[in-house]
């Protein structure tokens, strides 16, 4: 539980018991790994942030390499390797996205609906540019599917889709690249 909140118990430093002196310390603590935070996203065990400073920062379970460091550290707070200049961040069942300022999105984790987007369905911790996407002015995750709105006003999704979460107007099958959802 701790990994999830942020808390390294794995550290030699020991929090004081209670009160002001234990939430100042663990303010210390999360602030002065995460940098100025920016973006807030929360999946469902694990959590991301953006900072000023563009990075990608991830802690919490890490089944899939959803935190954007390899399978077995469930926590990392360190920068995500390969996004520069990062703007926006979503966390989801066990993948994460990240949109830069030239809009492209990228994401990591869990795959096995597609949900990153890249025309494959092979997790993976590194992030990969999600392909065939205009360029992006908003992300948001489900589960196990990803949407975003283009500059232009459309919206995309990929994923699962056995509810119609990729908006197909149908119950179907997972899309590995983002569609272009009918209606909008």
């Amino acid at each position: 539980l701790n990994d999830r909140l942020g808390i390294d118990d794995r550290l030699d430093q020991v929090p004081p018991e209670t009160g002001e002196r234990a939430a100042a310390w663990l303010e210390t603590r999360v602030i002065s790994a995460l940098g100025q935070v920016a973006q807030l996203a929360v999946g469902d065990d694990h959590s991301c942030v953006v900072n000023v400073a563009g990075e990608v920062r991830c802690w919490g379970m890490n089944r899939q390499g959803n935190l954007g460091v390899a399978s077995g550290s469930n926590l990392a707070f360190e920068p995500v390797n390969g996004l520069e200049a990062a703007v926006q961040v979503r966390a989801g069942g066990f993948h994460s996205c990240a949109r830069l300022g030239d809009g492209t999105v990228w994401c990591w984790g869990e795959n096995g609906r597609g949900q990153l987007g890249d025309g494959s369905t092979e997790r993976g911790h590194q992030p990969r540019r999600v392909a065939g996407l205009p360029s992006a002015v908003d992300i948001d995750l489900g589960c196990e599917h990803s949407c975003a709105i283009s500059a232009d006003g459309a919206v995309f999704c990929w994923g699962e889709s056995a509810q119609n979460q990729a908006g197909n107007r149908f119950t179907g099958p997972s899309h590995d690249t983002p569609q272009r959802v009918v209606g909008f």
